[in-house]
């Protein structure tokens, strides 16, 4: 049931992104680019192999209805493996700017992956939407990423509710445990990054 509800909410955010960019680029000649930047490990919930057939049918979607609404440019889907790496993601977003491949960026979803990629896209000027939880990317929004929009859960939201716990029972004094490589499957670091927004709130 989770896993239906989160397809939905995936495509839905998708198909209204392309749809607005295909509105957009109405009078564009060119084509629209999605430049997609997913690990491949299949490991992670937002692999590619995962979320491809939720782009896939989100674009003929919006193919199907833009037709029949306005003229459409063409669209290609880019895709790329950022390896959940700050460095590997941030050669193949350079790499899909340079060659003019990124009207957006969708991901990449780990949060030492977006960070670098989240800062940049301010000075691209191209949106980015990632589901990447860190604290800073709702903290430095305005200053360092103006263009990242995120989608799913917030950790900063569980930290106010832990700071609303602590508050209600008076507790002054909490010690944070974490495995420092519990959860890597989801996404390097998750432990760590959820702790931090915790030490920080």
């Amino acid at each position: 049931m989770a896993t239906r509800h989160f397809t939905r909410m995936i495509l839905l955010i998708i198909s209204m992104v392309i749809f607005d960019l295909a509105w957009s680029w109405n009078q564009l000649q060119g084509p629209i680019m999605l430049a997609i930047l997913l690990p491949k490990d299949n490991r992670r919930p937002f692999s590619i192999h995962r979320v491809r057939p939720a782009i896939d049918i989100a674009a003929e979607k919006v193919r199907t209805l833009v037709t029949t609404s306005i003229e459409c440019a063409t669209m290609y889907i880019n895709y790329a493996d950022s390896m959940c790496s700050s460095a590997d993601a941030m050669n193949e977003a350079i790499n899909f700017y340079i060659k003019n491949k990124s009207h957006i960026f969708f991901g990449p979803c780990c949060d030492y992956a977006a960070a670098p990629v989240g800062r940049q896209t301010k000075y691209w000027n191209i949106p980015m939407i990632t589901t990447a939880l860190a604290r800073d990317f709702a903290e430095a929004k305005a200053d360092k990423y103006p263009m990242m929009t995120r989608v799913g859960s917030s950790i900063n939201k569980m930290a106010d509710f832990f700071a609303k716990i602590l508050k209600e029972f008076r507790w002054i004094r909490v010690k944070i445990l974490y495995q420092p490589k519990g959860l890597d499957y989801l996404a390097d670091h998750m432990c760590h990054v959820t702790a931090e927004s915790l030490h920080y709130m």
